[in-house]
């Protein structure tokens, strides 16, 4: 209690009881398990310790930098391991196929916080080309409408390639082995034996089986990406859920740190239902009726 300023062991002890009155340490555990579980069923998980905010506000407050990270992440990485994935496939083992494999493999192999501090030094520092730090720049409230893009734009676009450059790097290879797979299966060949041409193959009848795995993949990356954004969003200083987390950690704000635990299982809840979405939307098969 020497920390309190209080010096009088009876005012110490006044205080003490206050405190633990304040934060229910004075009742059973079970009774406090159970008060804890109501007020998050009502959404309320308590006040911050670093300033005393109520920690659902602190959470909605971040929420978006980091959902709109991880949506544009998940977008990106589709519209571009897709295609390429196409593009290996019909072209096995063509330079191309080869290439962009090694490329993208050797890529992966460098971890996204390398890949941060050194692209923060060369094109942020060094050469000047790209902010680096936050989501907008000073000032952002009197730029006009194209200037706030422009400006979240160039602040996205570091943190973005980041986050993205991975799972493109396996999820070519993935999309392109699957469609292989499905290549390989008899309608397919009948397919070929009609006559139809080989885009039509690929595009009409073999691209939409193959993208069953791919398609659950994604919808079951958005809570990792949220999850694993902590380390990104701290060098970057994005001012996202995950920075916020990790403050809650460093301070020992146990309401922002189990906010943070219900928000990452919730997630997962969320990118599991989503991926079942998924799986029944490319597979007409698949029926939850």
């Amino acid at each position: 209690m020497a920390q309190t300023g209080v010096e009088d062991p009876k005012a110490q002890q006044i205080l003490a009881e206050k405190i633990r009155r304040q934060f229910r340490l004075d009742r059973p555990i079970p009774v406090q398990y159970g008060m804890w579980l109501a007020d998050v069923a009502r959404g309320d998980f308590g006040n911050s310790y670093q300033d005393g905010r109520p920690v659902v506000g602190k959470i909605i407050e971040r929420l978006p930098a980091t959902v709109s990270l991880a949506a544009l992440s998940i977008l990106l990485g589709l519209s571009i391991a897709i295609p390429l994935g196409v593009m290996q496939a019909a072209r096995q083992n063509s330079w191309f196929d080869r290439g962009s494999g090694t490329f993208f493999y050797v890529l992966y192999a460098v971890p996204s916080y390398v890949a941060a501090v050194v692209l923060i030094y060369w094109v942020g520092v060094k050469w000047d080309l790209l902010p680096f730090r936050g989501m907008t720049s000073d000032g952002f409230g009197q730029m006009s409408f194209l200037g706030k893009a422009e400006d979240l734009a160039l602040h996205f676009t570091l943190i973005t390639f980041c986050y993205t450059y991975g799972s493109i790097a396996v999820d070519s290879r993935f999309m392109r082995g699957n469609l292989l797979e499905v290549m390989r299966q008899d309608f397919i060949r009948t397919a070929r034996a009609k006559g139809l041409p080989e885009g039509r193959v690929i595009f009409k009848h073999a691209l939409r089986n193959s993208l069953i795995p791919i398609l659950t993949r994604f919808a079951l990356l958005l809570p990792a990406l949220i999850s694993g954004s902590v380390i990104l969003e701290v060098i970057f200083n994005w001012p996202g859920l995950g920075r916020l987390f990790f403050e809650g950690i460093m301070t020992r704000d146990y309401p922002l740190m189990m906010a943070g635990i219900m928000v990452s299982s919730s997630l997962v809840l969320v990118g599991i239902l989503l991926a079942d979405l998924a799986y029944a939307w490319a597979d007409p098969r698949i029926s939850y009726a």
